[in-house]
């Protein structure tokens, strides 16, 4: 009930709560790919409740933090190239511009810190007001996160953040 809730929180405040309709450009293949920072972070949103894999990579098998990134941009028609590794936070977080946390904007993808291990180790997508989707673990699955006052995580998540990007508007 409360995943919904969230879930629900969070389709009102992309759909009505007033997020910019500029559309910004990214190249994907020789092609120019017309996406939003809403229409990703709308479309990672879909995958609230997939299962949790280390390894996951698409909806039917689960998804790990890396693969629901990398699918979710994959979607809207960007491409990541990264591979699921300890590696590939270090690598992501340089395919976009930072991004400040008071700037923040749905669809840029927020860095985690000393999570699992130390240093970068885990990637969640902005959905706005605070708020986050992410494959957080094997118990939870994909869920919506807060980085305050969480209900299941409390402040852990504001207290591991690292920095962000907006890959989504750097193509």
């Amino acid at each position: 009930m409360r995943k919904n809730i969230a879930v629900m929180a969070v389709a009102f405040i992309l759909g009505v709560g007033g997020i910019g309709g500029t559309f910004l450009h990214a190249s994907a293949a020789q092609n120019r790919v017309f996406v939003s920072g809403a229409t990703i972070a709308q479309t990672a949103l879909t995958y609230v409740g997939k299962p949790y894999t280390n390894a996951g990579t698409r909806p039917e098998t689960g998804f790990s933090d890396l693969g629901l990134v990398r699918y979710t941009y994959r979607l809207d028609g960007i491409r990541l190239h990264i591979s699921v590794s300890r590696d590939a936070y270090r690598r992501l977080l340089m395919r976009g511009p930072r991004v400040k946390r008071s700037d923040l904007q749905p669809g840029d993808i927020l860095f985690f810190k000393n999570t699992i291990w130390d240093g970068l180790s885990h990637v969640g997508i902005y959905v706005g007001s605070g708020m986050f989707v992410h494959a957080e673990w094997y118990n939870r699955g994909v869920v919506v996160s807060s980085f305050k006052n969480d209900p299941t995580d409390g402040d852990y998540w504001a207290m591991h953040y690292k920095t962000a990007t907006r890959p989504w508007a750097s193509r």
